[in-house]
């Protein structure tokens, strides 16, 4: 007789969480969750180069807020949310499959691109989360951009005096877009244009060497290190990204050594070269 009041608290506590008695944990009575579907942002994200180009920020194009569209199963859905956050969720839309169109913006509304960036979606329905990634490509921005070229350069993964052999002194040619570009680097004073040689600079100086108000976009990145007999002994031509704006990551070049073939520009960090 005394299991009684027990088992007729445990009905009791059964009803109300599942929504019977006076109040309930979910408003509607229903206590399954929503689906959630986030769409994440990236502005010239590029990989799969080597050195990878991780990003460029929202200051460096001067966006505040970023339009996400979606559209296609069910009624589809609008948000606009701060550049910062990188991400927009939608929670709630019907499963299936969207069309994404992402939109970053300036002060007032305007559109910094040409046209809206396309991707691809699928809600996955309700008590799920799904992801979709969308990378705004460098030529979708509207007008002219340049940035801070920030970089460093070891030898076959050491420093120049380390290198085998030691690397005295290098050359150095920039072309963005299939374009030459000329000047000089701050803290190195390297032609960019590869028509000078200059002193190694080490890769463990304080601060990277760089050049300001670069072009903005794909690049190539000849490099070339000469020892003190004036023969080259380490060489490659990297795929690089110059990015928009002053605060741009710094990129680490590794450069092989001409007795490495292709070489991989990895290096060993060992100095060998290879």
């Amino acid at each position: 007789m005394r299991r009684l009041p027990v088992v007729a608290g445990l009905f009791g506590l059964l009803a109300f969480a599942c929504g019977g008695g006076d109040s309930t944990p979910c408003p509607t009575g229903n206590c399954t969750l929503p689906g959630n579907l986030v769409v994440k942002f990236t502005f010239d994200a590029y990989p799969d180069l080597k050195p990878p180009f991780p990003m460029d920020s929202c200051t460096d194009f001067g966006a505040l807020k970023v339009q996400v569209d979606a559209t296609g199963a069910g009624s589809g859905s609008s948000q606009l949310v701060d550049c910062g956050t990188a991400q927009a969720t939608f929670t709630g839309l019907d499963e299936g499959a969207y069309t994404i169109a992402l939109t970053p913006q300036a002060a007032g509304g305007a559109s910094l691109v040409n046209a809206p960036i396309m991707g691809s979606a699928t809600a996955m329905g309700p008590g799920t989360t799904s992801m979709t990634s969308i990378n705004v490509p460098w030529d979708a921005w509207m007008g002219t951009h340049t940035g801070t070229f920030l970089f460093r350069i070891s030898w076959g993964g050491a420093d120049c005096g380390s290198a085998n052999p030691p690397v005295t002194h290098t050359k150095i040619n920039l072309k963005v877009n299939g374009q030459q570009v000329t000047g000089t680097t701050e803290q190195g004073s390297a032609a960019l244009d590869g028509t000078a040689n200059a002193a190694c600079y080490p890769v463990s100086s304080n601060f990277p060497d760089d050049a300001k108000n670069v072009p903005f976009g794909p690049a190539t990145f000849d490099v070339t290190g000469f020892d003190a007999s004036g023969s080259a002994a380490f060489h490659k031509t990297f795929d690089t990204f110059i990015g928009a704006g002053m605060s741009n990551p710094t990129l680490t070049y590794d450069v092989p050594s001409v007795n490495c073939g292709s070489g991989s520009g990895s290096g060993s960090g060992s100095g060998s070269g290879c």
